[in-house]
């Protein structure tokens, strides 16, 4: 076992209690019973033999058909596109090869969990890359134009890829039957396909080739749920795949028992995950919008046959997007707080979003018929078809919104005639021991202006093969807080774990005035953390203090603008420009220097990742100083348009 995997593994036994480790020993049982088993896709020749008519969802794929005309045109033309890198739809060895590396993961001649996805390091790359192909996301604007029109061309065309990758991916064999979250994806994609060719259209072999391949999906999701630590995402996909398993194939050996327990998943993390003031749990908006489309693309076709899910879900799905929309600016872009690897349920590539979230926030609005939710923005996309979404717009209204439960202050203000949206985060880590996709941000803060994200979240990069920057860039001194001594208030262990991590809580809320503080220092400097965001006629103060503390600590605090704002010193202050014109000012402390920090990859300051596997330079605004037992006041004005 190499030090990587050893290192690995020692983070991930921290985190789990011991019922944890006794179900990982007997799921390790579970999982060597299978590493021999080659019957392959035979032993799921009696998985059924009729599929469900979801008419109701090929009406509105087919209305979506003209908003994956692009994406369809790029796929018939033979290329395939996913994460931003593009392959030759026909290429050998399309299903294993990773685009960035070069490299081709096992196949069919390894067991599933032989394979090391977790420790590959820059030599394989990040098996995100391979996977996403593997999603299958690139034939949904295939399925509305079949949905659209069944040409027999195209629904050949359509069952050729299935049947490729059937015939390169055997059950549990190689890399793409590793994770359950892959396989709920497909089975997403599996849905679509039954919903696009009316029953009348598929031949026997065709009608076979589903069943297989749901059957033999649906097997293996309900044999390996995500429970314990990783009880996040990962279950709310499983359960979307079990669900959508026992309603699309009804007549399957086991249909009822993969919908009840999908059904169980479904309901019960709707009310887990989403908290009661509609904050995802995950402590990523991105994150939360990608449970969110799963929650509600099975309420979508469990409604659709008859057999809804009950109300809690909708609840959840309308309490975050009300969390979401207030989150949003005026183009509908959300800050990018915590990981965003870019996970969609529905896809129509270009396959990337910048205002991903925006679309989710408009999807649960056609879905629950209320266009009060809708965003202020968002991009076309097949998925508004799919939910019936609203042609119009909405935003959320000004003042300020405190979500305690979830952790955040959002502040809707015009100021200096600018519409501005800060947020300040006041909540835990993440979610569950894992708090896999939070990042050391407490009592951070985020801003955006007219509808230009300014103040920024360094972003998630990679996940597997990160390495050391990836830690960085989740770490607190790459975040718009305050850090003593250039530590972060939680210490990454792994790409998803943590060896010290802390929880900030809300302290006091008024009409103009939030504070928040942590304990993250506590036990190596003895002082806990206490920042209060108050609001003046022209932006922000800031005041950030230190309580417990022998005596003053050398603190920095930072502020991270967006590649598309330049900055200077001016006046003792930090002069921030959007597209050439003064937007902002940041005044340190008293007593405070100023420094401005580009491309520093040893700490994350100064770097920004804008798209998953992609990092580049942008400028963090660095106040170094002492800090006692006084306040530093930082002054953000927003500066007038003229």
């Amino acid at each position: 076992m190499t030090p990587a995997k050893l290192k690995w593994y020692a983070a991930r036994l921290a985190a789990m209690s011991p019922p944890e480790v006794l179900h990982r020993v007997r799921e390790a049982g579970k999982k060597r019973a299978y590493r021999s088993d080659t019957r392959g896709w035979p032993q799921f020749d009696g998985a059924g033999s009729r599929l469900a008519d979801l008419a109701f969802l090929r009406t509105r794929l087919a209305t979506g058909a003209d908003a994956g005309r692009e994406a369809l045109a790029v796929f018939e033309a033979g290329r395939i596109t996913g994460l931003g890198q593009e392959m030759a739809a026909e290429m050998p060895g399309l299903w294993f090869h990773d685009p960035v590396s070069g490299t081709a993961w096992p196949g069919a001649e390894r067991y599933c969990f032989d394979v090391d996805v977790r420790t590959t390091g820059v030599g394989r790359g990040d098996v995100k890359f391979v996977w996403e192909v593997n999603r299958l996301q690139f034939l949904h604007p295939l399925c509305a134009a079949v949905a659209q029109s069944p040409d027999p061309a195209r629904i050949n065309r359509l069952f050729a890829v299935l049947a490729a990758w059937a015939e390169a991916n055997p059950p549990f064999r190689g890399v793409n039957w590793f994770s359950g979250i892959e396989l709920a994806m497909r089975m997403v994609t599996f849905t679509l396909v039954v919903a696009a060719v009316p029953a009348n259209r598929l031949s026997e072999d065709q009608t076979f080739l589903l069943n297989r391949l749901i059957a033999a999906h649906a097997f293996w999701l309900e044999r390996y749920p995500s429970r314990y630590s990783s009880a996040n995402n990962h279950l709310v996909a499983e359960g979307l795949g079990l669900l959508l398993a026992g309603l699309i194939a009804p007549d399957a050996p086991h249909a009822a028992q993969y919908e009840a327990e999908g059904r169980a998943i479904l309901e019960g993390e709707a009310a887990l995950q989403i908290f009661k003031d509609g904050v995802g749990g995950e402590q990523s908006p991105t994150y939360q919008a990608f449970t969110m489309e799963m929650l509600a693309f099975g309420a979508l076709v469990a409604a659709g046959l008859g057999r809804p899910l009950v109300p809690t879900v909708s609840d959840r799905l309308i309490a975050g997007a009300r969390f979401l929309q207030c989150l949003m600016d005026e183009a509908g872009q959300c800050p990018k707080i915590g990981d965003d690897d870019e996970g969609r349920v529905i896809g129509a590539p270009p396959d990337r979003e910048p205002r991903y979230t925006a679309s989710i926030v408009a999807a649960v609005a056609g879905l629950t018929e209320m266009p009060a939710l809708l965003p202020p923005a968002h991009d076309a996309h097949l998925r508004d078809a799919i939910f019936a979404v609203p042609a119009s717009a909405s935003r959320a209204t000004d003042g300020l919104h405190v979500f305690a439960d979830g952790g955040y202050s959002v502040a809707r203000r015009e100021i200096a005639r600018r519409q501005t949206v800060l947020t300040f985060d006041h909540g835990p880590l993440g979610y569950l021991a894992l708090a896999a996709h939070g990042h050391a941000d407490a009592l951070g803060v985020w801003l955006s202006i007219n509808g230009e994200q300014v103040l920024i979240d360094a972003g998630t990069y990679l996940y597997h093969s990160g390495g050391a920057l990836r830690n960085a860039l989740r770490a607190s001194p790459a975040h718009n807080t305050l850090v003593i001594d250039g530590q972060s208030q939680s210490l990454p262990s792994s790409a998803f774990s943590w060896s010290r991590r802390t929880d900030a809580r809300l302290v006091e809320a008024a009409p103009c005035q939030v504070t928040g503080a942590h304990d993250g220092y506590r036990s190596r400097f003895g002082a806990t953390h206490r920042r209060c965001i108050r609001h003046v006629a022209d932006g922000y103060v800031i005041a950030d203090s230190l309580t417990g503390a022998a005596g003053a600590l050398p603190v920095a605090i930072s502020f991270l603008v967006s590649r598309l704002v330049t900055v200077e010193q001016a006046d003792g202050a930090a002069l921030c420009h959007l597209h050439g014109l003064p937007v902002m000012r940041l005044a340190p402390p008293e007593g405070f220097t100023i420094r401005l920090v580009t491309g520093e990859r040893a700490t994350g300051r100064g770097l920004a990742s804008e798209a998953f596997g992609q990092v580049g330079e942008a400028t963090q605004i660095v106040f170094s100083g002492a800090l006692g037992d006084g306040v530093a006041e930082t002054r953000l004005t927003v500066l007038p348009r003229d």
